[in-house]
């Protein structure tokens, strides 16, 4: 039914701040400003003259959704870009 639709949608919300939350306090302490969101949950950090990849969200809007994704991010004080790789948050 529709009510559990919506609890779904925010459980999953939720979730999803919580793990970018504890994320971007994580690389922040190590130095890091910034993070990709890739189209597939995967979060890609640039290291030096690489790029770490690791998965982090089970789920992430389609793409249609990203503008109003980074309006969301940016209201959280982040800045938020929509790049060929995905959404690139930067605080």
């Amino acid at each position: 039914d529709r009510s559990s639709a919506a609890s779904d949608v925010y459980k999953r919300q939720v979730q999803g701040r919580k793990v970018l939350e504890a994320l971007i306090t994580d690389l922040h302490s190590r130095g890091y400003n910034s993070l990709t969101i890739r189209e597939n949950g995967d979060i890609a950090i640039q290291q030096a003259d690489s790029e770490k990849v690791r998965t982090a969200f089970e789920s992430v809007p389609e793409k249609p959704y990203w503008a109003r994704l980074c309006k969301v991010f940016e209201r959280e004080g982040m800045a938020a870009n929509i790049t060929d790789g995905g959404i690139l948050l930067s605080w």
